[in-house]
């Protein structure tokens, strides 16, 4: 009994396999996330979370 076509090739479904292996093993060079933040010790409100974001926003303008 063979199984149902996925939409794909068999050499697909075997490429994308090595990508996920090879993605799975790769040292990064730089830190999934490349800056910290100070914080105040506490759960920021949504207001002070918006304002921070739209503050480093515009450094990027």
């Amino acid at each position: 009994m063979r199984p149902e076509p996925r939409g794909m090739s068999e050499a697909e479904i075997i490429r994308q396999g090595i990508h996920l292996a090879a993605m799975a093993n790769r040292v990064w060079d730089e830190p999934l996330f490349p800056r910290t933040f100070e914080g105040p010790g506490r759960t920021t409100s949504e207001a002070e979370a918006r304002d921070a974001v739209a503050a480093d926003s515009e450094t990027y303008e």
